[in-house]
């Protein structure tokens, strides 16, 4: 039995990368690239996963998404088979689809609505900087996210306050609070996490995608990785995450197959 090895060419046959120094953007393209056309290769769960999860990491940049998208990095993980299968694909394939969803103005309202929650989980108005810290450990995942989308955010959810800001009845009811100290409060809401109906490009590009697999995909077809059961899901997961997306989602026409 003899078993000849896959052949494949990619981009370039070498990328020096300088472990001290950030991938080029170039270089980005180039893995992102090899990695789709591997996985449309369908090749075993292992290099799968570790495929996915460096299309994980590059697509927290957003130019990366495009690339990913516009060279059919969708489709490709759509179409691939259960021999690709390994533990936590779906919470892998989410995190990426999550990446496409967030541009800029999307990520920026996600993670005030983040913010926010964990304030109110919080059950305060005004922190002192231990109950602060506790709150950024909780929103460690937001941070790693984009640290710097993230100061933007929280400069606008939080302002720092003297106590004088304080009325009488929050000063004592705040009993670990230090005369003629700062304290943190948390600015009024405003219309724009509600109001915002808009996606994205990209966003609508991956929701196309993802009803068009429910429309033509037969679950009869026991090789293919993803269920319609498993796209439900992963929708219900979007539209829980993104205001937006269900009037997109109710407005959308579909044509009859």
């Amino acid at each position: 039995h003899n078993e000849q090895p896959i052949m494949l060419t990619f981009d370039k046959s070498i990328i020096k990368i300088n472990t001290n120094e950030s991938l080029s953007d170039e270089q980005a393209f180039i893995l992102i690239n090899n990695c789709i056309d591997l996985i449309r290769t369908l090749v075993d769960s292992d290099t799968i996963h570790a495929l996915l999860r460096l299309i994980l990491r590059l697509t927290r940049n957003y130019k990366y998404v495009q690339q990913f998208v516009e060279k059919g990095g969708i489709k490709a993980i759509l179409n691939l088979t259960e021999i690709s299968a390994f533990q936590g694909y779906t919470s892998l394939i989410i995190l990426i689809f999550r990446h496409i969803m967030e541009d800029k103005k999307n990520l920026c309202l996600t993670m005030e609505k983040s913010i926010r929650q964990a304030l109110i989980d919080n059950h305060s108005v005004q922190y002192d900087s231990h109950e602060f810290n506790l709150i950024l450990r909780k929103l460690s995942p937001v941070i790693t996210r984009s640290s710097d989308i993230f100061l933007e955010v929280v400069s606008n959810v939080l302002q720092l306050l003297p106590t004088s800001f304080m009325t009488e009845n929050e000063y004592y009811t705040q009993t670990n609070i230090q005369m003629n100290s700062l304290i943190l409060h948390v600015r009024p809401e405003t219309n724009q996490i509600t109001n915002y109906d808009q996606i994205g490009e990209l966003a609508e590009h991956l929701l196309d995608d993802l009803l068009n697999f429910l429309l033509i995909n037969d679950d009869n077809n026991k090789k293919r990785l993803l269920t319609k059961s498993t796209i439900l899901y992963i929708l219900s997961e979007l539209i829980n995450s993104y205001s937006n997306m269900d009037k997109f989602l109710s407005t959308k026409t579909f044509l009859e197959i």
